[in-house]
């Protein structure tokens, strides 16, 4: 019993550092041609990388466009290294990248020579964290519309009621058959 629990707490640890070996000291973004902070590291496990792009797609609205060659980053957080959203943007406009951020200051489209990429950024005490994912056509532009604001192309119009009665009041007995049937007697 002891062995077997000897056996399993070393393939435990030895786990552990495989997986942190994928963890690996990185000074620059090879996609987007920016210097990071130094203590910068890139993220290369399986799963963080698959949780990014999970959280990435899902804060796409287009369905047409698709994430690949996702990275993650952990940048020093604020306080050692000085890095904040600001600076992210001044880098990226340095390097001559267009930069649509969205309504979440998180995330942001960045596009460059014809190549887009979905971008966040979130700081935090300990830690800052910036994905990147290469998408395959740059977001939608056209304005998006919101429900009240449907256009018509056609010569068709519609006219709504000046007055809607209410409905009646509901019924406090139920009415389904099946739910007032007694069961059988076996």
């Amino acid at each position: 019993m002891k062995s077997l629990f000897s056996l399993i707490w070393i393939c435990l640890i030895a786990s552990s550092a495989i997986a942190q070996k994928n963890v690996v000291p990185t000074t620059s973004i090879q996609a987007l041609n920016l210097k990071l902070p130094q203590g910068s590291k890139q993220d290369k496990r399986f799963l963080s990388i698959a949780a990014a792009t999970s959280f990435m797609e899902a804060e796409v609205s287009d369905p047409n466009v698709k994430l690949s060659e996702t990275e993650v980053y952990i940048l020093p957080s604020k306080a050692e290294s000085a890095f904040v959203t600001d600076s992210l943007v001044l880098l990226l406009e340095a390097s001559g990248f267009q930069i649509n951020p969205l309504e979440n200051d998180h995330f942001a489209w960045v596009s460059k020579e014809g190549v887009s990429y979905f971008t966040f950024l979130s700081v935090e005490e300990k830690a800052t964290n910036l994905y990147l994912a290469k998408s395959n056509r740059p977001p939608d532009s056209r304005p998006k519309l919101n429900p009240s604001q449907k256009t018509i192309s056609s010569n068709i119009t519609i006219v709504f009621p000046d007055y809607i009665p209410p409905l009646p009041p509901g019924r406090n007995t139920i009415s389904n058959p099946l739910i007032n049937q007694k069961p059988p007697i076996l």
